[in-house]
């Protein structure tokens, strides 16, 4: 009862949404399939009058109106059908085609609006790899088989009045015949998707693995390494282990199925024959009798079609849970309803006592954090790994809110400002950048997508970020396509790809800018002209850069030593120097490696 409600509950959900967008697709979709069903229950009735009148008139050459309307109106159903077939078809397409755009886009658009914290969500993700193992099909799957499935309904309505009106006995004993099938069809729907939903962390294993079948890098890999059959027979166990138990139960369903039919089968010889007898008692007339036993097989035809279309309801209707469960997730990060906005200008950052702790976890990753950013300053993260450095970016995106503390943007408590505000004020460089395969000129501007394009700003960017010798090398330059997988492009080196990465975050001209390790794969020459551009083209601008390369890091005008989950030692890379700490101490062992 309570997957019953479920699936009612999303039918509803959906034809809601069908409606709001296709209203009149919608109406006529309908019609249609109802026309559908009823239109072989007429051309049965139609063809039994005509049988009737012939066996009466037989051999007394009477060809009069009644006798050619009742064959005009045969020949006439004969085709009707194929063309109704026909334009149901071409809905079933527009079906496709219109609502599964919209159901594209608002899963597309729900993706968006998402905070970045829900995505480290382990359930979510789990939810989310459900939803997209097929995308929103599913959604259009669910509301063209529910079409079909009014169309059954309508079927099974005019048969059982048919049956009813004749003999309420024959309409019971073929409702009778049709349970053991419809046991059949609900109980193993159900099980065949128990199988595939129950161990997500072995089909979270299966996504892993085949991922590294799908992105080229990770496949180059396989094969160097020569991984590629062990990953391989991985794959292929957790299939067959899969494969396996869905044979088991395909089996079992094949055996009830043929008992069921055969018990159905029964039942409806038995009735066949009954009438059969009332024919040759004289009760019934042999048209008749032919359109009542095509009125049972229709209505047989039409229960079962409606048993296995509330079937695939089920199937799919699972499917569209997991899309609305995505749909319906409420944002990870409360939102102040009188929030500030920011003018977009250089801010000034303050972490007040800050800590932090991820949800579900109550180990802190930050402790204590109070420091100040100044407008304008160019300030410098380093530390082992682990000591927290990503988390104190995080927590600056507000990608998370403090456990403990507050920080402050212009003395404001970041909760209360306008994220959209707070965004346009970011400019932000991870070490897994996103790569944009379009047009050079397009994939910088990207920076600053809600300003008009500008292509001197594009070029300005390029030039600071050491692209443009090497734009100015390929065959499009500016124009040039970018990924090899399209018309005339080309795959850049991670290199160039990484100062294209800088040039659009130098294009975006934000009041905070933020570079993780932003020259890990560039050579010392072309790194040190890049941070010389880097300072130029960023005056004004506040600089935060995180990088273990302490070469890099030196001209910043203050460097934080991150140790133990907290500052550790903070200044002027003169002053640390002097201090001869942590930061002198791993200074000069690097400086002594590149000596050497």
């Amino acid at each position: 009862m309570k997957k019953l409600k479920q699936l009612l509950k999303n039918a509803a959900r959906l034809n809601k949404i069908a409606w709001e967008h296709k209203k009149g697709f919608v109406f006529f979709t309908v019609i249609f399939c109802s026309v559908a069903a009823a239109v072989p229950y007429l051309s049965s009735g139609v063809n039994a009058l005509l049988i009737n009148y012939l066996t009466i008139n037989f051999g007394k050459g009477v060809f009069d109106q009644t006798l050619i309307l009742l064959a005009l109106g045969a020949a006439i159903l004969r085709f009707v059908p194929d063309i109704i077939a026909s334009v149901i078809a071409w809905m079933d397409k527009r079906t496709w085609i219109d609502l599964g755009q919209v159901f594209k886009l608002m899963f597309i658009k729900k993706k968006g609006e998402l905070d970045i914290q829900t995505y480290e969500n382990p359930q979510f993700q789990d939810i989310l790899n459900k939803a997209e193992d097929r995308g929103t099909w599913p959604t259009v799957d669910f509301l063209s088989t529910q079409y079909q499935s009014i169309g059954s309904i309508v079927s099974v309505v005019l048969g059982l009045g048919i049956l009813l009106f004749y003999d309420w006995r024959i309409c019971l004993l073929t409702i009778i015949a049709i349970i053991p099938q419809f046991i059949v069809e609900i109980k193993y729907n159900n099980e065949s998707w128990g199988i595939w939903d129950a161990d997500t962390t072995t089909r979270r294993r299966y996504s892993h693995i085949n991922e590294h079948f799908e992105q080229k890098n990770w496949l180059i890999e396989l094969k160097l390494f020569q991984n590629i059959k062990l990953f391989y027979n991985k794959i292929e166990g957790i299939l067959t282990a899969f494969n396996n138990k869905q044979k088991v139960v395909e089996r079992k369903k094949l055996f009830l199925e043929i008992v069921s039919s055969l018990t159905s089968g029964g039942i409806i010889a038995v009735v066949t024959f009954w009438i059969i007898y009332r024919v040759v008692k004289g009760e019934i007339e042999v048209g008749t009798m032919l359109f009542i036993i095509t009125s049972i097989s229709q209505l047989q035809t039409s229960l079962i079609y409606f048993l296995s279309r509330l079937a695939r309801l089920h199937e799919y209707d699972l499917y569209v849970s997991d899309i609305f469960k995505i749909i319906d997730t409420k944002l990870a990060l409360p939102r102040p309803k009188h929030a500030i906005i920011l003018d977009g200008t250089t801010p000034e950052i303050v972490f007040e006592n800050v800590s932090f702790s991820y949800p579900q976890t109550t180990n802190l990753t930050l402790e204590h954090i109070s420091l100040t950013i100044k407008r304008g300053e160019k300030f410098a993260l380093v530390g082992e790994n682990g000591a927290g450095k990503t988390t104190f970016v995080k927590l600056l995106c507000r990608i998370y809110d403090p456990t403990e503390g507050r920080i402050l943007i212009n003395g404001y408590d970041l909760r209360n400002i306008d994220l959209d505000s707070w965004y346009k004020t970011l400019g932000i460089l991870f070490q897994e950048y996103a790569p944009y395969k379009f047009e050079v000129a397009e994939a910088i501007s990207f920076g600053r997508s809600d300003e008009a394009f500008d292509l001197e700003r594009v070029k300005v960017a390029a030039k600071a970020s050491e692209s443009e010798s090497f734009i100015l090398g390929w065959p499009g330059q500016y124009n040039q396509m970018l990924g090899a997988e399209f018309d005339k492009g080309l795959d850049p080196s991670k290199g160039q790809q990484q100062r294209l990465s800088i040039a659009r975050l130098l294009h975006r001209k934000a009041g905070l800018l933020i570079l993780d390790e932003p020259t890990a794969s560039i050579d010392a020459e072309a790194e040190a002209k890049i941070f010389d551009q880097i300072e130029k083209e960023t005056v004004g601008q506040t600089v935060i850069l995180i990088s273990h390369k302490y070469s890099t890091v030196k001209n910043a005008n203050r460097i934080c030593v991150f140790k133990g989950k907290s500052v550790h030692e903070i200044g002027s890379h003169e002053e640390l120097m002097k201090k001869d700490g942590t930061y002198a101490k791993l200074f000069k062992e690097q400086a002594e490696g590149y000596a050497f």
